[in-house]
């Protein structure tokens, strides 16, 4: 008996059991049976793994690589961005864990696992028609559920058939993609146009109708993507090292190089997340419709330049083992000298790369951190930690200008996988990290001393209260405040803990 009402217990804790089986799509925001309502499901972490894989590991990024194609490689990434802000916007407004939902996501991992199978082979290749067919399924099947929420929340109405008819206009672009060889770059570029101003043109025409996000969820959605990338990244830069391939003599800075570019994206991380927390209140989606727009259409540049910067940082890292294999196995046919020359101009335009990717993050960087998000609002109040924020972003920019200038001033390194370069790199981000960590603490020092200076009569009153309280008991009250105090307290406590609300807005 003890074993079965456990059992039952679990089940009726069940996801699926609470919601049901099959359930009407609800709004994120008024989903109270959402087991995770701030952060992702163990589905989404799923499927981002998907999208970051094909970002970095050999993928989308294998067109800096090995292609130096600037345009393959652009319109392969925001492909698969589309893709996956498609399903993104999907699931910040409208959510379910019903069974219809889980297949649901399901499905749309099939699309995705398709797009990841054709991406390879370039924009003329044997496998683009396939790539185009699958994004036009992804497209076209959220945009089958969008159209299904219209009947179910008329709230939601106007919206999901104006978000839904547009993926379906997305599809029809994909597939002529898929159709027309001749003219596939124009449908190819009209689908990711259209897919991108439908949700701005939305935004900015029809604020009544458009559906409330959850705010927290979205904010936390992006950044998971970011981290996630940074990671793939690893595997893909540091992954594709081998020292075995170098002379003895050789192994130690090859290992070394290799940890520098560890070492490169874990401050990539510290400068994406850590070093520079938004609160909610300062951040552009709560500031209005057009920052919320202009943030949202932002954020596949910011990651786009870390892409190109883990390519380049691949390039550095295999490309000067392939020349001196060929030089060391001694070079005597016109395709041995041929592929050497290859490698090094692979080498060549990643080093290229890896500087000015890496200097555009930087910036990116500062126009978030300046353009689009506002300061905490105790950084307006004191001048000292104003300079000090303007002080980080001129840094940041100087030191951005010099990476774009270094590969064209200086030579190539002759250290084992370019680990004069590489090391540039790497002081640069972990400099700009020490820099906003030490001015965070200045920040956090001059905020405690205005604590103590703005609040000793608080202590005093609260002394005198004691006493006073002190008093009522030895005169033989019972010690416990009356009404009027008690009102009192309260109107101190909630100023006390400056608790503020935020409505939920759309995106």
């Amino acid at each position: 008996n003890t074993m079965s009402s456990n059992r039952i217990d679990k089940l009726s804790k069940n996801d699926w059991a609470k919601a049901g089986l099959f359930q009407t799509p609800r709004l994120r925001i008024n989903d109270k049976l959402d087991p995770n309502p701030g952060g992702l499901s163990s589905t989404e972490q799923f499927f981002n793994v998907c999208f970051c894989t094909a970002f970095g590991v050999g993928k989308v990024d294998k067109y800096l690589v090995k292609d130096q194609s600037i345009v393959s490689f652009l319109a392969y990434f925001f492909a698969w961005w589309s893709a996956w802000v498609i399903g993104s916007e999907y699931a910040c407004r409208y959510n379910n864990i019903d069974f219809t939902h889980k297949l649901f996501w399901v499905v749309y991992g099939g699309g995705v696992a398709l797009m990841l199978e054709h991406t390879g082979g370039g924009t003329n290749g044997v496998n683009a028609a396939w790539f185009c067919f699958s994004c036009a399924f992804v497209s076209g099947f959220v945009g089958l559920m969008t159209l299904r929420v219209s009947f179910y929340i008329p709230e939601a109405k106007f919206s999901a058939l104006w978000h839904g008819t547009f993926m379906q206009i997305v599809a029809a672009f994909w597939i002529l993609a898929g159709i027309s060889e001749t003219h596939r770059g124009l449908w190819w570029s009209l689908a990711i146009v259209v897919e991108r101003a439908n949700s701005a043109v939305f935004l900015l025409m029809f604020t009544p109708h458009v559906v409330p996000i959850s705010q927290p969820y979205t904010i936390n959605k992006f950044s998971i993507i970011c981290v996630l990338a940074l990671g793939a990244f690893v595997a893909a830069a540091v992954g594709s090292v081998d020292p075995g391939s170098w002379p003895e003599e050789s192994r130690l800075a090859v290992r070394g190089a290799s940890m520098l570019a560890f070492a490169i994206f874990i401050n990539f991380k510290f400068l994406v997340v850590d070093v520079d927390p938004i609160a909610l209140e300062s951040h552009a989606i709560s500031r209005s419709i057009q920052y919320r727009v202009a943030w949202s259409q932002f954020q596949p540049f910011l990651i786009v330049t870390m892409v190109a910067a883990s390519a380049g940082l691949d390039s550095l890292l295999t490309e000067q083992a392939i020349i001196l294999e060929e030089k060391s196995s001694g070079i005597s046919t016109n395709d041995e000298i041929e592929a050497a020359e290859l490698s090094l101009v692979r080498m060549m335009f990643g080093r290229r790369n890896a500087f000015l990717s890496t200097a555009a993050f930087y910036l990116a960087l500062v126009f978030q951190r300046t353009m689009l998000n506002l300061p905490p609002s105790h950084v307006e109040e004191h001048d000292n930690l104003h300079s000090d924020r303007l002080f980080g972003n001129y840094v940041q920019m100087i030191v951005a200008v010099i990476l774009m200038l270094y590969p064209f001033i200086t030579p190539v390194s002759n250290l084992p996988l370019n680990l004069g370069d590489i090391l540039v790199l790497a002081i640069s981000a972990a400099g700009l990290v020490v820099m906003h960590l030490v001015l965070k603490q200045r920040e956090l020092e001059t905020l405690d001393k205005y604590d103590e200076l703005s609040f000793p009569s608080h202590t005093s009153n609260q002394s005198q209260s004691q006493d006073k309280s002190h008093t009522h008991q030895s005169a033989g009250g019972s010690g416990e405040p009356q009404s009027g105090e008690l009102e009192h307290l309260n109107v101190s406590w909630e100023a006390s803990c400056n608790i503020t609300t935020f409505d939920e807005a759309p995106l």
